[in-house]
């Protein structure tokens, strides 16, 4: 399996409330039409460890069976999409992201 891993932060001038609830409906309703997706998870933070204020919007992880699989979904109009709509809940120039491969360690 291949999963690509997203960090996001908040877009300037938008609440972390509105952000995640934007995320979680209508970009999530964006990237359920990217073929070839295994699944899509969205981890909303909530806080920082110490409590205070989460120095992220989240993170995401969308996975595939197969790197030909990731291949295919990352040339479609679908997943084109679905980054030209980050700008609506997070900051689109301070997304992090890498293709990654599960490690289990314990």
């Amino acid at each position: 399996m291949v999963k690509i891993m997203f960090v996001l932060h908040e877009r300037a001038g938008m609440n972390l409330r509105d952000a995640h609830t934007y995320w979680g409906t209508k970009h999530a309703d964006i990237l359920r039409k990217v073929p070839k997706v295994k699944s899509y998870v969205q981890s909303h933070a909530l806080t920082a460890l110490d409590g205070t204020k989460t120095p992220v919007l989240g993170f995401a992880e969308l996975s595939f069976e197969s790197e030909a699989d990731y291949a295919f979904a990352m040339a479609s109009r679908e997943m084109a999409a679905g980054f030209a709509d980050v700008q609506n809940f997070a900051d689109e120039t301070r997304v992090d992201a890498a293709v990654v491969r599960d490690t289990k360690a314990i």
